[in-house]
């Protein structure tokens, strides 16, 4: 996998902060994944009944089940 990093700033998140970060996460309600990248994140969530939209812009690197677009388009409503 190449990352884009100068036109889309693409730095994916190791696997031992993700699993930092979702062991400090409390709320149990929806999840916006708005730069999915790989899926570290928004795997792991989907993976553990999270109810999660995860968001790519880049469908070389996007996620299964992740929509393929740029988030600032996405209704938040």
């Amino acid at each position: 996998m190449v990352l884009d990093v100068e036109r889309l700033g693409q730095v994916f998140t190791p696997p031992n902060v993700v699993d930092f970060m979702l062991d400090l996460r409390r709320n149990a309600g929806r999840t916006l994944e708005p730069s999915a990248g790989d899926g570290a994140f928004f795997t792991r969530l989907r993976d553990a009944g999270a109810d999660c939209v995860g968001i790519e812009i880049d469908p070389q690197v996007a996620p299964a089940g992740a929509e393929i677009r740029d988030f600032f388009g996405y209704p938040l409503d």
